[in-house]
């Protein structure tokens, strides 16, 4: 797949087809589990969100490279939570993140940290031509999703609806897909 569609794609349109990736191995692998079910539905929230930075403390206390990361040394010290940013979720929802995570593949959890990574790009800034900080992450998905069948890869122009020329390359809200 050539990635240089994804230029066009607005940002929520990349996370889109990141997100649809991810349910696509969750059901080549046959994974049933509620809780990343749970996680699934929470991120398309951002999608159809009026400020997408309302949702960055979300993201980054979602993201299975900060939490696989954090958790051994926050389960030892919980007053670090804190400190280390983990304002809006208990050590007890950290630690049922950090399980999940450490059970997981590491193409979802890589999946899942390269949504975390495009949804919390360019929050405070400009996205420029085509707004690279999420281009790459978008990229990294296209190549974990290389490896499976291609009937679990989403096509990319399923999301030139979201076209990076709308709303300064977020593109508009659109609901679950």
């Amino acid at each position: 797949m050539n990635p240089e569609i994804f230029k066009q794609i607005s940002i929520r349109g990349r996370f889109a087809f990141g997100l649809k990736s991810l349910e696509n191995i969750v059901q080549y692998h046959n994974i049933q589990n509620s809780l990343l079910d749970s996680i699934i539905e929470d991120f398309w929230r951002f999608t159809n969100v009026d400020k997408p930075g309302a949702l960055e403390d979300f993201f980054i206390t979602r993201n299975p490279f900060c939490i696989l990361s954090d958790y051994p040394t926050v389960s030892v010290n919980p007053e670090k939570m804190y400190e280390f940013g983990y304002d809006n979720i208990s050590l007890s929802q950290m630690k049922d993140f950090f399980e999940l995570y450490s059970a997981l593949t590491k193409d979802i959890t890589d999946i899942l940290a390269n949504l975390s990574i495009i949804a919390n790009s360019n929050i405070s800034a400009g996205c420029g031509e085509y707004s690279i900080l999420t281009y790459e992450p978008t990229v990294k998905i296209i190549q974990i999703m290389n490896v499976y069948p291609l009937d679990t890869i989403p096509k990319p122009e399923d999301f030139l609806f979201s076209n990076f020329e709308q709303n300064h390359g977020w593109g508009n809200k659109f609901p679950r897909i």
